[in-house]
């Protein structure tokens, strides 16, 4: 089994929990064919809800890559400035994003100075995505052009012919 119940900060200490949040972030991206598509949040409640749980955990951690990650995921999970309960707190992390950026004055754009160059980009690439807008592919079945949000394969129930 994959998924087990995620735990706070403070239940697993600074580096455990950063793991456990590549974790989440990188088993969405699996599951969305790497943001090429939706999904559904409902089938994957355990880990929507962590993501929002946590971004402001991510955000205190001052980590612009987890927050670009956590941002990302929460839009493939269809968050959009329509869910106005939700929306506040992605529109702050992103606001942090820039802010972090405008303070680094183009000398690290959100890495360390004495970062390996992967790291620079990586940490770069990964607050990029937390502040793009997105739009996803339509799915084969929806038809008519229509935007679906499709469950991966694996979670969908065959049909009895």
């Amino acid at each position: 089994m994959i998924r087990c119940r995620y735990q706070r900060i403070d239940e697993l200490g600074h580096d455990f929990f950063r793991l456990q949040c590549y974790f989440v972030t990188h088993y969405i991206y699996v599951l969305s064919d790497w943001g090429r598509h939706m999904v559904h949040r409902e089938l994957f409640e355990e880990e929507f809800l962590f993501l929002l749980l946590n971004l402001g955990q991510v955000t205190s951690m001052e980590d612009p890559e987890l927050i670009g990650e956590f941002i990302q995921c929460l839009r493939i999970f269809g968050v959009s400035s329509v869910d106005s309960t939700i929306w506040p707190l992605i529109h702050d992390a992103m606001l942090f994003l820039l802010k972090l950026e405008q303070h680094c004055t183009g000398q690290a754009v959100w890495a360390k100075p004495n970062d390996t160059p992967y790291d620079r980009y990586h940490t770069a690439y990964c607050a990029a995505i937390g502040l793009m807008s997105y739009s996803f592919l339509p799915h084969p079945e929806a038809g008519q052009g229509r935007l679906s949000h499709p469950v991966p394969r694996a979670f969908q129930v065959r049909r009895a012919s």
